[in-house]
């Protein structure tokens, strides 16, 4: 795996763009009394894998 690395980090805009109009259309669409889930995750990166 190659990792990338940037001279000048704070250059990079970070901001997320608006969110997708049918985001907020399928969200108010969903039952309420049931908890939205939300599951997120990343790549585990060992030192293995930085060589």
């Amino acid at each position: 795996m190659k990792i990338v690395s940037v001279n000048n980090p704070e250059n990079i805009d970070f901001i997320l763009p608006r969110g997708h109009s049918d985001t907020a259309k399928t969200l108010a669409s969903t039952r309420n009394n049931i908890a939205l889930k939300v599951h997120v995750s990343r790549p585990k990166l060992s030192k293995a894998d930085l060589k």
